[in-house]
């Protein structure tokens, strides 16, 4: 600036050896080249010479063949000297001036001190910089700036504006995503990698009677998935929702405990889905679990009506049968009845031996011992069964069946027939369950060909196929006519004038309940073949009767009914 350049160079010291006008600094006299040093007389005149005169002797001493002199200056000569302040060192007045250099004192600040006082140059018309020439002179970037604030406002202002309507439709879809989990009926609950709940809805909470501020944060195995079902503990590593993050794979477990808040554990179904954020990374799994105690109940009490229905069924069955049954006990109690009035005719006549008692006795045993037949076939049948299954030898299945209807066989003129495979021995079943299917079927049987001219025949068959036994009770009858059969296993559907329609619902039922299905096939004047298949075992788990296990490889030869 100019004022500061008038006060830093207000001092005039050459220095060097002018290149021009020479003539005008140098002594003729002494053959010295004189070199004076101008100095501002602000504390008189012989002060200055005074304070400069060391610096001028010192100057002549270290310089020869010059002589260095100090000219006090009065402020009349501030003006010039400014001006020759101004001057570039180089310029032609300079050369002409025989001017070198200039310097600056180092007690210039009282100079300043002093221009001020005495209002000289450059303090002579001292003007103040007030905000008006500074927008005068920096408009522009005044300007600039007040748009850049500007801009920088609206923006600002739209940012927030937006970071707050952001901000509140997050917390719009926080309380609609946390009202959705909340209404599902199913407990839904999250875990992140490292096994720590996320998230609970509601549902979870009821289910359980951890809250959700107990449960997020914490490791939910260890709080209600730590133990089996039958007591042992539940490691973590076999954890299903722990695997399903780890293997990225979905699961789905139809079967499983977890444990409530007061120590109780309550049975569930779940599923576990891997959870992923927006790069497509799993960060966690997700859990849907249902509380199946209810389900579970409802299925024990409608296992427990179906074998009631079953039960009652089997009465009903005997019911009908009961004249049959009357007549297959009453033969063996008449010849037990004959043979032994005639044994003690015999005795009182003195004209029984030894041998003819023996022959009398040896009878009634048999028909004693075939009244005991079938009345523990009776008994056993309409007994309420095990429910658990167990192996069972066919033959003895069978010889059920044909004891319960020879009587009734006998009367419709049907014969029965019976055939066991070999391999066929034996199956895992629940015996009481499956005698009341084969039972019903062949009463089916009779009562269809009750009107048939034709010879009538029902075969009972098993035979082995694979890792079964398949059994069939084939007729030959008329067959089942036009309509799908299946519709035969549907409740209250018959094809019999005083049927009830709920016998091969019940059967159905049976097999299915044994991992089967009942079928039927059948053509119209030929027979009706109905089958099913029950899980094959190597050993029944007791002694077999010889004579009810034949194996005739296929031929019809154990014949257990006449004809009448």
């Amino acid at each position: 600036m100019p004022a500061l350049s008038l006060i830093l160079l207000l001092s005039l010291l050459p220095t060097a050896l002018p290149a021009q006008g020479a003539d005008s600094t140098a002594s003729a006299a002494d053959g010295q080249r004189e070199v004076r040093i101008g100095v501002l007389s602000h504390g008189g005149d012989a002060h200055t010479r005074d304070h400069w005169a060391p610096t001028a002797d010192y100057l002549t001493l270290q310089v020869p063949g010059h002589r260095f002199s100090v000219v006090p200056l009065d402020f009349d000569a501030v003006e010039p000297a400014v001006a020759l302040l101004q001057m570039p060192a180089d310029s032609t007045a300079a050369r002409a001036g025989g001017y070198s250099d200039w310097t600056v004192p180092l007690d210039y600040q009282s100079v300043q001190k002093l221009l001020r006082e005495e209002h000289r140059a450059p303090y002579d018309e001292e003007a103040r910089f007030t905000l008006l020439d500074a927008l005068a002179q920096y408009w522009l970037a005044v300007l600039a700036g007040v748009v850049a604030l500007l801009a920088m406002v609206l923006l600002t202002s739209r940012v927030l504006q937006l970071n707050h309507r952001l901000s509140r439709a997050n917390t719009r879809l926080e309380r609609r995503h946390q009202l959705i989990l909340d209404s599902v009926a199913e407990g839904i609950y999250g875990v992140d990698l490292n096994g720590c709940t996320t998230f609970v809805n509601k549902a979870m909470e009821g289910m359980s009677g951890w809250r959700a501020e107990e449960l997020i944060g914490n490791e939910t195995h260890e709080i209600i998935h730590h133990t089996r079902a039958d007591g042992e503990p539940h490691p973590k590593d076999d954890c299903p929702v722990y695997a399903t993050f780890r293997d990225e794979q979905p699961r789905f477990v139809d079967e499983d405990v977890f444990w409530r808040r007061d120590g109780s554990s309550f049975p569930v179904e779940y599923s576990a889905t891997p959870i992923r954020d927006e790069q497509g990374t799993t960060i966690g799994t997700v859990v849907v679990c249902r509380d199946i105690t209810e389900r579970r109940e409802a299925a024990d009490r409608f296992r427990r009506q179906e074998a009631e229905q079953a039960h009652f069924m089997r009465l009903s069955t005997l019911g009908e049968m009961a004249s049959g049954i009357a007549h297959e006990l009453n033969q063996p109690l008449t010849a037990i009845s004959t043979n032994a009035r005639a044994c003690v005719r015999m005795i009182d006549a003195e004209r029984a031996t030894v041998a003819t008692c023996l022959e009398v006795m040896t009878k009634i045993a048999d028909q004693a011992e075939r009244a005991g037949e079938v009345i523990r076939h009776i008994r056993r049948f309409v007994r309420k069964e095990e429910p658990e299954m167990a192996p069972v030898a066919v033959a003895d299945i069978f010889e059920t069946v044909l004891v319960l209807m020879r009587e009734d066989a006998r009367r419709a003129g049907v014969l029965l027939h019976r055939q066991v495979g070999f391999g066929a021995d034996c199956v895992m079943a629940q015996r009481t369950q499956i005698e009341q299917v084969l039972l019903n079927l062949v009463r089916n049987a009779l009562e269809a060909m009750s009107e048939q001219l034709r010879e009538r025949r029902v075969l009972l068959l098993a035979r082995r196929n694979g890792d079964v036994v398949e059994m069939r009770i084939v007729d030959t009858g008329p067959g089942l006519g036009k309509g799908s059969p299946e519709h035969l296993f549907e409740p209250f559907v018959t094809t019999k004038p005083q049927g009830l329609g709920v016998g091969l619902s019940i059967s159905h039922g049976i097999i299915d309940a044994h991992g089967g299905r009942l079928r039927v096939d059948s053509t119209p004047g030929i027979g009706a073949t109905f089958f099913f298949s029950l899980p094959h075992v190597d050993d029944c788990g007791g002694p077999q009767d010889a004579a009810n296990s034949l194996h005739t490889g296929g031929s019809e030869t154990d014949y257990a009914g006449e004809r009448a």
